[in-house]
């Protein structure tokens, strides 16, 4: 999957006569559109995290869980104080507490009806996760990261449901340019989407290079205005998504709770997006 969309800046980001450039594609579509690119390689290779160009296309491809043992750290430490709320419904079975009579004649096999205990219905939810980072953001700060935002990813998808968008942005003066990658969510596709969200070689590999070799994007934050960009691109990418309820995940900064307080982020994103029938408590 691959479509192009150009627009112009929404009028709060007051930038008259500049463009925007959107690349959405599915994460097949991201390692096609990076495959015939030079790989956007550092001097220093840590600082995509020590994976070259063909394997970090292989682990978009085929998933990699090497980042979910992280994560499974940070849920651990949660487990004892998420609660979901519940309601009940009724519901047809063989077994059950009260017999529906027209069920019984017509010689349905489910033709009893029982209670049964369900979470608390919530509204669709769309996250994206901008993977732009400063040069000067250590690949290690960058996959502690992505970590945290796999194990809030997992966490909410078991609360309710979710669509989930990694996007890399880069730019220059009256241009910017954004990679929109879809991750299959029903269910979630845990190991493309540790890969994807965890490893610096797919935004600074990969995603850097889309931006810079086909859209000719240039080196720099969006517009060359971190601020701006910051500010306008959950309202931009509303423009362009399919949904109703976006949360948007700004580029990863030296003091991000993320990276410095990957739990205590983590309790508070689901908080505000858990919806009504997540319940926190502290820790004994």
């Amino acid at each position: 999957m691959e479509q192009v969309i150009n627009l112009s800046p929404v009028k709060s980001a007051n930038l008259s006569g500049a463009k925007q450039t959107y690349l959405l594609c599915d994460s097949e579509g991201f390692a096609n559109a990076a495959e015939p690119l030079a790989y956007n390689s550092h001097s220093d290779a840590s600082w995509v995290g020590r994976m070259g160009k063909e394997e970090s296309i292989r682990c978009i491809r085929q998933g990699d869980l090497s980042g979910v043992s992280k994560s499974d750290q940070f849920m651990a430490k949660l487990e004892d104080q998420i609660f979901v709320g519940t309601g009940y419904k009724n519901i047809y079975d063989v077994v059950g507490a009260i017999p529906s009579v027209p069920a019984y004649i017509a010689g349905v096999p489910e033709c009893m009806r029982r209670r049964h205990r369900v979470a608390t219905e919530s509204s669709p939810l769309a996250i994206c996760v901008d993977l732009t980072s400063s040069g000067g953001i250590d690949a290690n700060h960058v996959m502690t990261r992505g970590t945290a935002i796999l194990a809030l990813v997992r966490l909410l998808s078991s609360i309710r449901p979710i669509e989930l968008y990694a996007n890399v942005a880069l730019g220059r003066q009256g241009f910017a340019c954004e990679i929109v990658c879809k991750i299959e969510t029903a269910p979630l596709d845990l190991a493309r989407a540790a890969h994807i969200l965890t490893h610096p070689s797919v935004s600074r590999g990969l995603g850097y290079a889309i931006c810079q070799q086909r859209f000719r994007s240039g080196g720099h934050w969006p517009f060359d205005l971190i601020d701006t960009h910051r500010r306008t691109a959950r309202e931009s990418l509303m423009r362009i998504l399919p949904c109703q309820d976006l949360l948007y995940m700004p580029p990863v900064f030296a003091r991000d709770n993320a990276i410095n307080n990957p739990v205590q982020w983590i309790k508070t994103m689901l908080k505000q997006y858990g919806g009504p029938s997540v319940v926190l408590e502290e820790s004994r």
